[in-house]
């Protein structure tokens, strides 16, 4: 599905980079948009699902307080053993899954180090619409609870609000997945 992604109805920082990667040739899956059941895209299967509470309200607000479209995907690989959940810009994620070996996983924020915040409006964006580091270690542990997770990137790390290497320490007393905090420029091998 070849989408130009209207960057208007949504946070700006979910599509920054689209326009970019559909010109270099990059299929885009936008469930906002239109709904595909799934996307086929060179033997990757992309499933979408919606991140959304008990209510079916989205689990994410744009800067103005306004429900947000957000989604999560699951992307699988015809010829590999690749079972990659992309989860990022929500609170929780009420779904189970089992059988994932990498997760990219979105984690804003510590308790700790939002208690510490004095700007109350940027406090407010963390929380409204971002996973906290032990929501996010919680989520870890249910999705790993079958020990087929081998892969855990983090990113999305609010500036001011994470550690990367307290997140990346926490997360390891849990897991015996390989964890990595995402970083621009870096490669992961992911098998």
């Amino acid at each position: 599905m070849d989408v130009l992604l209207p960057t208007h109805i949504f946070d700006l920082d979910h599509a920054l980079a689209a326009r970019d990667l559909e010109k270099m040739g990059v299929k885009i899956v936008a469930p906002y948009i239109a709904k595909p059941k799934d996307s086929y895209f060179g033997g990757f299967m992309v499933r979408y699902f919606s991140l959304t509470n008990g209510d079916n309200t989205y689990v994410h607000s744009n800067a103005d307080g306004s429900e947000c479209p957000i989604f999560g995907y699951l992307i699988l690989h015809d010829n590999e053993p690749l079972r990659m959940l992309y989860i990022t810009d929500c609170e929780f994620v009420k779904w189970k899954f089992s059988t994932i070996n990498t997760l990219l996983l979105g984690i804003d924020y510590s308790d700790e180090l939002l208690a510490k915040e004095s700007n109350e409006s940027k406090r407010r964006h963390c929380l409204n619409g971002h996973m906290s580091l032990n929501t996010g270690i919680e989520f870890i542990k249910t999705t790993d609870r079958d020990k087929s997770l081998k892969n855990i990137i983090i990113g999305h790390l609010s500036g001011d609000n994470a550690d990367g290497d307290m997140f990346k320490a926490e997360i390891q007393k849990v897991t015996d997945s390989n964890v990595y905090i995402a970083e621009r420029g870096n490669t992961y091998q992911l098998m």
